[in-house]
């Protein structure tokens, strides 16, 4: 195999050592006890595909690119690599299969966001998106089509954390590292969800961090009054998410709105709690984050 593949990519070379700096123009790929290094520029789609799935790809070391440059500003050990004091965000992406060839991720980032967002692979199960802030912000629901296209075109299923913009200075590398660890524990707390955010994750936090007597007062005033009910802790959970917006939330939830003012008014007989007001709202908020733990 190895001669027809080197009859196939002329610039294929073999090393007996790991490389320590390949450029980012070039593929490294596990080969027995050896290293393959090929040229990014004689590899379609098709035969990158191919390799990545007989081969194990190596990412490439950290070496002078621009990208490699960002890598190091975010681990806080490099300088600023864009004009200081720009505002940036980071998205992050968690790959489900480790094999994901970033080939056809970069094409994708390219395709939807063309230059105004810049990829830069980490691992073949983890990359990053940076995007600088301009007249035009990337929407929820921009990287929620993109993430579909990536599963439906190319069959990656990916899931995504969306950042806050924040300087691009000397503090990044530590509030950046926050939103690591966010995502981390929000991939562990919200296994079913796609997008997440600070906003999405925290709740299920705060819930996972209550002290033991809190979870008991929410479960003894709220959950066990209707446990036989699971409908009414989601109706006002869905209630609540989409800003006590009655119209939105019977559309949400595939019901006529006089199912909805009928469901509310049953939860506030129940449990004598109004999720009309936002305190009332906010404790059976998090009464249904915690009957989900359950």
């Amino acid at each position: 195999m190895l001669a027809k593949l080197m009859t196939l990519f002329t610039s294929m070379e073999l090393r007996a050592e790991k490389p320590s700096a390949v450029h980012s123009s070039k593929y490294v790929f596990e080969y027995g006890d050896q290293w393959m290094v090929v040229d990014k520029k004689e590899v379609s789609s098709r035969e990158y595909a191919l390799l990545s799935s007989i081969l194990q790809e190596v990412p490439s070391p950290i070496g002078n690119t621009l990208a490699d440059k960002w890598i190091q500003f975010l681990k806080g050990q490099g300088d600023v690599p864009i004009q200081a004091g720009t505002d940036i965000r980071i998205t992050q992406l968690f790959f489900e299969k480790p094999t994901t060839p970033l080939r056809e991720v970069e094409e994708a980032v390219h395709a939807f966001f063309e230059d105004n967002i810049r990829l830069l692979p980490i691992s073949s199960q983890l990359a990053f998106l940076v995007e600088k802030v301009s007249p035009y912000i990337q929407t929820d629901e921009d990287y929620l089509s993109f993430a579909a296209a990536l599963e439906s075109d190319f069959f990656i299923k990916t899931k995504l954390f969306i950042g806050k913009f924040h300087q691009a200075d000397h503090t990044f590398p530590a509030f950046f590292k926050q939103e690591e660890d966010l995502f981390t524990k929000g991939l562990s707390l919200l296994p079913d969800q796609q997008i997440l955010t600070v906003e999405s994750i925290f709740p299920s936090l705060l819930i996972q961090e209550l002290p033991n007597h809190l979870h008991t007062v929410l479960r003894s005033q709220v959950v066990d009054p209707i446990s036989h009910d699971t409908e009414l802790l989601k109706t006002v959970r869905t209630f609540f998410e989409n800003g006590f917006n009655a119209s939105v939330t019977a559309e949400k939830l595939h019901i006529h709105r006089n199912t909805l003012q009928y469901r509310l008014s049953k939860f506030q007989e129940k449990t004598g709690i109004a999720v009309r007001n936002f305190d009332g709202a906010l404790i059976a908020y998090y009464a249904s984050l915690l009957s989900d733990r359950s």
